[in-house]
């Protein structure tokens, strides 16, 4: 054969063998990523300032023996690894609830969080992804409220006489004596005669037994030697810092009630009612609702104060028909013993309306 011609055959033969090790060097790398794990539609919902859920879709097309699943989540390098026994080839949906498997969040705050598989003893993740969970409201800057500016109130607060606050005349009508005082004192402050505001004079326009709002707002009128003045009452649930976005006050934050009742004790110094209208669980295994005025902020102490139209500790039980009684000393609110827990902060906590007067 001729020697030129056997060199031919023999490079077409060497280009064969080179494109059939190609082929199947790239059908092998293809088989091998065909057969492993993948994640797809990998997601974080159901975002709040505590929870959220994270969900991911697993790919297996070669069923392969899965013995593990789970997620990694948690903060940037601080990640918990949460795992499942399933011991299965045909899983196909990941998903965790963050209070469930993981705990409480923090507000405002990133989390990573990384799917994995553990297959025939091989560890298959996605991608690490990250989600965000809802802010805290931003807290007002001192002396700002939800109005405007203003200073936040101290212990120099106006003196009320002996005598001013009224007892309660019913173990059910602390809503109804606690806007009475406010009332009152709001008329004091102006100059009026308060005492033509009492039990007798008032209660056709306000609560039944102290329950709830007869309408909302409300309004008590005061006829004296001035003349005519109504005082509306108005109650709410909701609370903005000043941004327009308003957030229900049982869902605020201790701190964040504590700048909402300042900054409310310095619009109002006649005093502002807190209510517990959701209710605590008593070590009775009864749930108590309640309502006192809100009287005062010492801002050296941090101590607020209260006047509670319940509280025989507080105040004489009365004698007379309009329930006028002494008043001896505004106490301290963490005292009071008709608000959930022990101390000033469990007292703040369960807050869950305030009503105050215009």
């Amino acid at each position: 054969m001729d020697r030129k011609l056997m060199m031919k055959k023999l490079s077409k033969s060497k280009f064969f063998y080179v494109v059939c090790i190609l082929t199947l060097s790239i059908v092998s790398a293809f088989c091998v990523y065909a057969a492993s794990i993948s994640f797809y539609r990998v997601n974080a919902s159901q975002i709040t300032k505590t929870s959220a859920r994270v969900s991911a879709k697993i790919s297996n097309p070669s069923k392969m023996f899965m013995s593990t699943v789970g997620v990694y989540i948690g903060p940037a390098g601080d990640m918990k690894k949460i795992e499942e026994t399933v011991n299965s080839r045909t899983i196909t949906d990941m998903w965790y609830d963050t209070g469930k498997w993981y705990g409480e969040l923090q507000p405002g705050t990133e989390y990573h969080y990384q799917f994995y598989v553990i297959a025939d003893g091989v560890e298959y993740k996605s991608q690490d992804q990250t989600f965000r969970t809802e802010a805290e409201p931003a807290l007002p800057a001192a002396g700002v409220s939800g109005i405007g500016q203003m200073q936040f109130p101290t212990n120099n607060t106006p003196t009320f006489p002996e005598g001013f606050y009224l007892h309660q005349t019913s173990s059910v009508s602390c809503t109804f004596f606690a806007t009475l005082n406010m009332v009152r004192s709001k008329a004091f402050l102006e100059g009026r005669n308060y005492t033509l505001l009492n039990e007798r004079s008032v209660e056709g326009y306000a609560w039944v037994n102290g329950v709830g709002l007869a309408a909302r707002p409300i309004t008590i009128p005061l006829i004296d030697g001035a003349g005519r003045r109504d005082y509306t009452v108005i109650q709410g649930d909701y609370w903005s810092f000043g941004d327009g976005n308003y957030i229900r006050i049982q869902n605020l934050s201790v701190d964040q009630k504590k700048e909402m009742l300042k900054s409310m004790l310095a619009e109002h110094p006649e005093g502002i009612v807190i209510w517990d209208a959701v209710g605590h669980t008593t070590i009775t295994g009864a749930t108590t609702t309640h309502a006192a005025v809100l009287t005062n902020y010492d801002a050296n102490t941090g101590i607020f104060y209260v006047a509670d139209s319940g509280s025989v500790d507080s105040f004489t039980v009365p004698n007379g028909p309009e329930g006028n009684v002494a008043y001896t000393a505004k106490r301290e609110l963490r005292y009071v013993s008709f608000f959930g827990g022990e101390g000033q902060d469990e007292k703040i906590k369960s807050i869950t309306r305030v009503l105050f007067v215009n």
